[in-house]
């Protein structure tokens, strides 16, 4: 990492499996414990596995709470970290778009289409899309406007 505050993940893999789990930290030192503790908790998990480690799961096993920027910092660098191995899909085949909340894309165009949804804001507040890290934010409005393309 060149500039901070920030954490970066880097996994070690045996097929699925997870064999080692590092960090580094740059700026964020609250950070750490947390860190340290999530990757002791990848290490002997599946890729499967790691990927529906919530941002509550992260704070919790760090002790600190979901909203933190500790525990957001580190569930994104986790999803950072698994993002080349499982790209947006979940083990079960279904194409996620929120890996935070693990929300199909499916389940977020069907919001979209019955609730008439027009913007990310709107979306949000029925249910947690983009309020873990963020990173489906893109993603979730291009699926808004293209539902916003159908209705003209």
């Amino acid at each position: 990492m060149t500039w901070g505050p920030g954490v970066r993940v880097s996994l070690k893999l045996a097929h699925d499996l997870i064999v080692d789990a590092r960090f580094e930290t740059c700026a964020l030192d609250v950070a750490r414990p947390v860190a340290e503790a999530m990757c002791g908790l990848l290490v002997g998990a599946t890729i499967d596995d790691a990927s529906h480690l919530s941002v509550i799961d992260v704070a919790q096993v760090g002790g600190v709470g979901a909203t933190t920027p500790a525990a957001r910092t580190v569930h994104y660098a986790k999803s950072a970290a698994l993002l080349p191995h499982l790209g947006r899909r979940a083990g079960h085949g279904a194409s996620l778009t929120c890996a935070c909340f693990h929300v199909p894309t499916e389940t977020i165009v069907a919001a979209i289409r019955k609730h008439r949804v027009r913007t990310v804001e709107e979306l949000k507040l029925l249910m947690p899309v983009t309020t873990g890290c963020g990173t489906c934010r893109p993603e979730v409005q291009r699926l808004i406007d293209a539902r916003d393309g159908e209705r003209d």
